[in-house]
């Protein structure tokens, strides 16, 4: 139904939207045209987003400008009759430059300046020769964008692989991301705020990925590391066009063997992948599609050792279990686009993503205490998106209004020896922004004013069974901001961007169940429920006497009243001031404020005992406050002869820190002691760091890039008996060396120093992956990888905790606990690709809600 309504409204704005035409007529008379291709001098490649410069001959200023597009063209346009110079800049190429181009008005209106050659800069060292060719990324103000079709190999993969191939970028032994060694991180889509299984989202639907360490105020403050913003792919041609994808692999499964982990050393087939894609665009109609499906199954390990010493007693207790998870799923992932352009400025666009998946993990526990446990994890995410776009490059305006909508229901259903859960999770999302920027009046050319509307509301529904019995958990939340920042260009080598963003958020929650069953109601029957132990049956199965089970007084520890609500307005300020010298370095400060609120896991009270074998017990806090966090940081980048350097120090300070809290739990009905795993406001933290990100070329077919990043947090105020500093250092090095005959081999590598943790430390951790790719023909495409060559991706932690068991005046446990987890095996994958249509550049060229027209005259190219 409501499908139906968008395509309605979609169908009526094409129509009662006025379409005004180009006026060719206007143009001719007073403006010209100049267009051309930017390619390689050894290569003869073309060179994409390379940057062209138009300056008037005998002034510096620039009088336009743009970049070139994915196979090195451009075109400029509107630009009034004079002379002028052309400067073309690419990061670790000479400038080229072409002098005394003449626009007239007789016959030399539109200017083909054909293949324009760009050389690289080279520098002997010690008889070696080093070439530096760009990165594969493009730096702004605000953001750092990365173009997937420049990272490795990455078609068949998830997202979650796409991503941990991006400089500063990890995952945790949780599977959660980390954005400079924090998790804390707003995954966006498209510029909407996302809470979508990164492993469920296919690569090949994915065109680039933007990096915002320090937003600006037009972004959603959330996220103390920032805001990891993934671009979905559109249209990019002009016809038909397309592509098709076919994906499989293999990998060495392990099984329990004697109450070990060991491999079988049997190939296992890992599934399949396939992607498909067609664009179309024709008579100002742009539509694109994508549509992916995924099987690919996988497999973890998990060793644990446990260790408690009663250092009173001086006696221990010792815990040993081997896991193996397999995870078969079966996803799929649907994209649709339309676009109508009602002339080179405006356009209406709507766009649907619809993900549907279903995943079924298996679990084996070997060892002190076996278990088996089935999770059946199958739900839908329908998003829909429609928006008015205008952009007019005459007068330096913007203006966009959007609305998304966004319906997902999930289900869970885990099977363990003795009890079942079952939890449905469904939720609505809607969202509604407005944007508006335009230059000020006083100075049309150096400075510029951006404001805007936001307002977000969540309402989710958290219910279902869980040790057999019901449960609701509503979730409402509601968030209305506005901003306005402006930027000013004091000279061609210093501006300044400022801004500031007012949010006022309202959110309740509140959990529901029988506070009030009586156990007593299970006397004389053969009834069981998850709040409570029968401990005597008569002879034919009937309870004789009950208690309270753990599971309830977990509950009710957490008091009559499970109502919560929480409400603010902040304000949350941003500076950016930027410096550029005369060599082409760059020079950034930025200042912010943001906020972290507790997530859908760290708030959840009900209580899950899964890992009740292990004496662990897992729950969230809904009385949690949001953390406040204020940011800062210097960037320098700049090109060498030697290649293109990027490098960062920064500074945060958290108030309300979210930490994870272990303490001690005596059951009430006995004297057995659990530890409680739940999150608590606790800690105030300071951190620091840096990250450097260095590309290269040592010949014109060898590209080098190597990112590695140092963190390190202080706490204070944090919980006794607990390490109060956390540190560490990655890297990541990617190879690529291009063969002969449209050959290419790449190396990717990850490696970690040790890493400390609160109460322990991470082990050093290495990793390795190779691939190869070959261009059969302007058509076809091969790939080959293998990942975690050397089978090394393993995590190996050591913690250790001291607790408090019936000692009020200090610590008479010791914990120790020695883990070792594998995410994922070794895994081969052959990939095929083969493209078909025109692929002819488009006419118009939509980018960050910004539309351009990129020709008038269609292109043959």
């Amino acid at each position: 139904m409501f499908k139906a309504k968008y395509l309605f409204l979609l169908t009526i704005f094409s129509f009662v939207l006025p379409h005004k035409g180009h006026s060719h007529q206007k143009h001719t008379a007073t403006y010209g045209s100049i267009r051309g291709r930017i390619i390689d001098h050894a290569t003869k490649s073309p060179k994409q987003y390379a940057n062209v410069s138009i300056k008037g001959v005998g002034t510096n200023e620039i009088i336009t400008g743009g970049i070139s597009d994915e196979n090195g063209y451009f075109i400029l346009d509107e630009i009034p009759f004079n002379q002028y110079n052309i400067i073309v800049s690419y990061i670790g190429y000479k400038d080229k430059i072409i002098q005394g181009i003449e626009l007239i008005p007789t016959n030399n209106t539109k200017i083909n300046l054909g293949d324009i050659e760009i050389f690289l800069k080279v520098i002997k060292m010690e008889s070696v020769q080093v070439e530096d060719k760009a990165a594969t990324i493009i730096e702004e103000v605000e953001k750092t964008t990365y173009i997937v079709d420049d990272i490795d190999i990455h078609e068949g993969e998830s997202a979650a692989d796409l991503l941990e191939k991006l400089p500063s970028i990890t995952f945790d032994i949780d599977g959660r991301l980390n954005l400079r060694g924090n998790s804390d991180v707003t995954i966006m889509i498209d510029g909407r705020e996302s809470k979508i299984n990164l492993n469920i989202l296919n690569s090949n639907l994915i065109e680039k990925i933007e990096i915002m360490t320090t937003p600006s105020a037009k972004y959603d403050p959330e996220g103390m590391a920032g805001i990891i913003n993934i671009v979905l792919s559109k249209n990019k041609f002009e016809g038909s066009s397309g592509s098709l994808n076919l994906n499989t692999s293999i990998f060495n499964k392990k099984r329990l063997i004697n109450s070990n982990i060991s491999s079988i050393g049997s190939i296992f087939n890992a599934g399949q992948n396939m992607g498909l894609s067609f664009n179309y665009f024709k008579n100002d109609l742009n539509v694109f599609t994508n549509y992916n499906i995924n099987f690919k199954k996988s497999q973890s390990t998990e060793q644990r050792k446990i260790i408690y010493t009663d250092l009173i007693q001086g006696s221990s207790n010792i815990l040993e279990n081997n896991i193996i998870t397999n995870s078969n799923p079966f996803i799929n992932n649907l994209r649709l686009g339309i676009e109508k352009f009602f002339d080179a400025n405006s356009l209406l666009a709507f766009d649907m993503t619809y993900l549907d998946h279903a995943i079924i993990d298996s679990t084996n526990i070997d060892g002190t205490d076996p278990m088996q446990s089935i999770t059946d994890k199958s739900g839908n995410d329908l998003n829909y998106g429609i928006g008015y776009f205008y952009d007019n490059k005459d007068q330096n305006k913007n203006f966009s209004i959007e609305f998304d909508y966004d319906d997902h229901d999930e289900s869970f259903t885990s099977k363990y020896d003795s009890y079942s859960d079952e939890i449905i999770d469904i939720g609505i999302n809607k969202f509604f922004s407005l944007n508006y920027s335009s230059p000020f009046l006083l100075n049309k050319l150096n400075s510029r004013y951006e404001t805007g509307l936001r307002v977000i509301h969540e309402d989710d529904i958290h219910g279902g069974k869980v040790m057999n019995e019901g449960f609701d958990w509503v979730y409402d939340n509601f968030v209305a901001a506005a901003y306005f920042s402006f930027d000013y260009t004091f000279s061609n080598h210093f501006s300044i961007k400022a801004g500031s963003r007012i949010e006022q958020q309202r959110k309740k929650t509140y959990i529901s169940y029988n506070q009030n069953y009586n156990c007593e109601d299970l006397i004389g029957t053969s009834n069981t429920s998850g709040f409570c132990n029968c401990i005597e049956y008569d002879t034919e199965g009937n309870c004789l006497e009950t208690e309270n089970s753990l599971f309830k007084y977990l509950l009710m520890d957490l008091g009559d009243d499970l109502k919560y609500n929480y409400a603010h307005k902040r304000f949350y300020p941003s500076l950016f001031l930027i410096y550029n010298t005369h060599s082409d370095a760059t020079y950034k400060l930025s200042l912010s404020r943001r906020i972290n609120r507790p997530s859908h896991h760290e708030v959840n009270p009900v209580p899950d005992l899964k890992e009740i074998n292990n004496n662990w017990i897992n729950q969230g806090n809904p009385f949690l406050n949001p953390e406040d966090i204020y940011t800062s940081e210097f960037t320098c980048s700049f090109k060498t002869l030697v290649g293109y350097i990027k490098t960062s120090v920064f500074l945060n300070k958290v108030n309300n820190l979210i930490d994870k809290d272990m303490a001690s739990y005596r059951n009430p009905q006995g004297d057995k002691t659990y530890i409680k795993f739940t999150s608590r406001n606790i800690a105030k933290s300071l951190g620091k760091g840096f990250d450097i990100y260095f590309s290269t070329s040592p010949t014109t077919s060898w590209d080098i890039i190597f990112n590695g990043i140092y963190w390190h947090n202080k706490f204070t105020s944090i919980q006794e008996n607990s390490g109060n500093i956390e540190s560490g250092f990655s890297g990541k090095l990617n190879s690529i060396l291009r063969l002969n005959n449209n050959q290419e081999i790449g190396l990717y590598s990850y490696f970690s120093s040790t890493t400390k943790i609160n109460r322990g430390k991470i082990k050093p951790l290495v990793r390795v992956d190779l691939n190869y790719k070959k261009i059969i023909n302007d058509n076809l495409i091969f790939k080959i990888k293998i990942k975690d060559l050397f089978n090394t991706n393993t995590y190996n932690v050591e913690t250790k905790n001291y607790l408090s068991i019936g000692n009020d005046s200090g610590s008479d446990m010791l914990q120790k606990m020695d883990y070792i987890g594998q995410v994922d095996q070794r895994t081969l994958s052959l990939n095929l690709e083969y493209k078909f249509g025109a692929f002819q550049k488009k006419k118009y060229r939509r980018d960050n809600s910004s539309y351009e027209e990129n020709k008038k005259d269609k292109l043959k190219f």
